[in-house]
C-alpha cells in the first residue's frame, strides 16, 4: 500500500514540475524569429508605409527617405536599417518585459486584447500600453 501512495505522490510532484516548466519557459517558435523574420517584416512594413510611399521622410528633410543615413553613437545606418534593428532589439528580454506589450487581439474586448498567459503573466494590449505617458521615456533611458 505504501508503494502505491508513493507512486501517486511522485506522479503529483512530476506533474507540478512539468506544469511549472510549461508556465515559466517560453515556447520557441521558429516561424517568427528575431534575427531574420522580424527585421524583414519591419523593412517590408516600412516600405509599404507613408514613410516611403507618401514621401513623408523627404518632406521632413531626409532627402533620401528610408535610405537616409543617421548616426547614433558610433553606429551609422539607414533609417530602414534602424527600423529593422529596433524590432529586433525590442524582442530581446533585458530587465524589462517590453516585448510582452507588443500584442493586440482585435477580436477580443479591449480589456482582454493583450497577451494573457495566466496569472501573473497578464499584459495590456499594445494599444493601451503605448498610450501610457511615461512608458516610452522611462524604459528607453
Amino acid at each position: 500500500m505504501a508503494n502505491k501512495n508513493e507512486g501517486a505522490q511522485v506522479k503529483k510532484i512530476f506533474l507540478k514540475v512539468l506544469g511549472i516548466i510549461f508556465v515559466f519557459i517560453p515556447a520557441i517558435s521558429s516561424g517568427y524569429d528575431e534575427k531574420i523574420v522580424h527585421p524583414a517584416i519591419n523593412e517590408f512594413a516600412s516600405r509599404q508605409s507613408i514613410l516611403d510611399t507618401q514621401n513623408l521622410l523627404t518632406d521632413f528633410g531626409f532627402d533620401q527617405g528610408l535610405l537616409t543615413e543617421l548616426m547614433s553613437g558610433t553606429e551609422n545606418k539607414t533609417i530602414l536599417k534602424w527600423i529593422s534593428q529596433g524590432g529586433t532589439d525590442e524582442d530581446k528580454p533585458k530587465i524589462s518585459l517590453r516585448f510582452a506589450n507588443h500584442f493586440h487581439d482585435p477580436l477580443k474586448e479591449w480589456d482582454a486584447a493583450g497577451l494573457h498567459m495566466g496569472y501573473p503573466f497578464w499584459f495590456d494590449s499594445s494599444i493601451f500600453w503605448a498610450q501610457i505617458p511615461t512608458t516610452a521615456e522611462e524604459e528607453y533611458e
